[in-house]
């Protein structure tokens, strides 16, 4: 499309991290335009709708990508959800943009690109931290060292419990998927293990 013209937007997912990126498509980009919002709670796309000036609410996913309007959709469900939802989209024809994790697994993130592939639409994933200061001076820090050594605590502004597994705290998963790669390896479960290496404090 030129590049003048608007990209028409819907979003899945209307809970907290939806809201936000509701508020970002229609108050503050310049060439996107939020048409449409979907989530299965009740009253919850249309609230939001109502308050942005959202002219589309759905209950479901299908629905919204059923709209020929929308050119890409914004994904801020559960985690659990991501994949699924990544693939419905690409098969729909939207562009894709991800909230992060991309999926809870490594196969269900190859599942999610080899859709991507398949329909030929663009698929990114919001890895917002990347480009932080904090995180990019911690980055530039490790660097300097040379190496990375062994990781022996996280730490998040509320205790957690030491045992844990992918999905089973939502304040952990946040933690640890804003983490770099290279030390998330040591805090997430193999399959069918504990998680190990370390210690979230508060």
């Amino acid at each position: 499309m030129p590049a003048s013209q608007s990209v028409s937007i819907g979003l899945i997912g209307a809970g907290r991290i939806g809201s936000f990126h509701a508020e970002s498509l229609a108050r503050r980009l310049v060439d996107a335009e939020l048409v449409a919002i979907a989530d299965p709670a009740p009253g919850a796309a249309e609230r939001l709708a109502a308050r942005l000036g959202v002219p589309n609410a759905y209950l479901s996913v299908s629905e919204l990508l059923a709209n020929p309007e929308i050119n890409g959709v914004v994904i801020a469900t559960p985690a659990r959800f991501h994949t699924s939802v990544v693939v419905e989209a690409a098969r729909a024809g939207k562009a894709v943009f991800c909230e992060k994790p991309m999926a809870l697994t490594l196969e269900e993130a190859d599942e999610a690109i080899a859709a991507a592939k398949v329909a030929n639409v663009p698929l990114q994933v919001g890895f917002n931290r990347r480009w932080d200061q904090a995180f990019q001076e911690g980055r530039a820090a490790i660097r300097r060292q040379g190496r990375l050594g062994p990781a022996s605590a996280l730490t998040h502004p509320r205790p957690r419990p030491l045992r844990w597994r992918p999905g089973q705290d939502a304040a952990m998963d946040d933690l640890l998927r804003n983490a770099d790669p290279r030390l998330r390896h040591a805090f997430v479960a193999q399959p069918g293990g504990e998680a190990g290496g370390g210690h979230c404090g508060c």
